[in-house]
């Protein structure tokens, strides 16, 4: 299953890339994202569950941006329910076509499960994917939709698969 998650993740991130010729200037943007959607986890139990995120971008250049994000989902592992953090940073290429700002990116961070105050916390290293697109309402507002791979762990032995959709707001001028 994690050989198929991670085939079609590399497809995805090599379609999106050779589009990257219909690019306009400015395809970048620095701005805030709040989202909500489902996880699915394979960590200790799989399933799926609740998500939400919150993320912040800087354009670096005008294709090129780099987010902070802090994602929490409440998976109910084989212990009972827990909370799953994942704050991390990725750098992401952007794109235009037409209302629509398609994007590919990758990055890390950390893993924190919390299994409540009879369990154990624990902290993992991390390794993501993510591709999507914004679709502009107005020249302030967008419509996102996402999906985010994430490895965790240094052997990968857990992932989760975020499906998210929220709203952004471009900051500055």
């Amino acid at each position: 299953m994690k050989s198929r998650v991670f085939s079609v993740c590399l497809l995805l991130l090599f379609v999106l890339l050779s589009t990257a010729r219909m690019a306009h200037a400015q395809a970048a943007q620095t701005t805030l994202v709040a989202g909500v959607g489902v996880v699915q986890f394979d960590l200790n139990g799989v399933g799926n569950a609740a998500g939400m995120t919150v993320r912040g971008a800087r354009a670096l250049t005008n294709h090129l941006a780099v987010e902070g994000s802090m994602p929490v989902a409440w998976p109910m592992q084989t212990f009972g329910r827990s909370k799953l953090f994942a704050p991390e940073a990725h750098l992401q290429y952007h794109w235009r076509a037409g209302r629509f700002r398609p994007y590919a990116g990758g990055g890390g961070g950390l893993s924190w499960t919390d299994a409540g105050v009879l369990g154990t916390s624990d902290v993992n290293l991390t390794l993501s994917v993510a591709g999507g697109t914004r679709f502009d309402i107005t020249d302030r507002i967008a419509l996102l939709g996402e999906l985010r791979l994430r490895g965790i762990k240094r052997n990968f032995a857990a992932s989760t698969a975020e499906w998210m959709s929220g709203l952004s707001w471009r900051l500055g001028r």
